[in-house]
């Protein structure tokens, strides 16, 4: 039986058809993904330009500029030795 994600992704809902709830998240997440694309240069934009929801963009943002967490305690311990 498919998830709740993976029906989403099958069958989408029609905007005319959400809920008030989903209607401000889809507006919260429309202004959050423009602020964030407006901030962008091209390749940076390119990188992360499919992305659905402006919590994917922040982690592949985030991913690229901080690295991953393993990444992150090797500077760490680096410092502090």
């Amino acid at each position: 039986m498919p998830t709740v994600k993976e029906r989403d992704k099958i069958a989408p809902k029609f905007r005319s058809n959400f809920s008030k709830e989903e209607t401000e998240k889809f507006a919260k997440n429309s202004i959050a993904l423009t602020i964030l694309f407006c901030g962008l240069d091209s390749n940076k934009f390119n990188r992360v330009s499919t992305c659905d929801t402006a919590k994917e963009v922040w982690d592949i943002l985030d991913t690229a500029h901080e690295g991953t967490s393993q990444v992150r305690e090797s500077r760490i311990n680096l410092y502090v030795h």
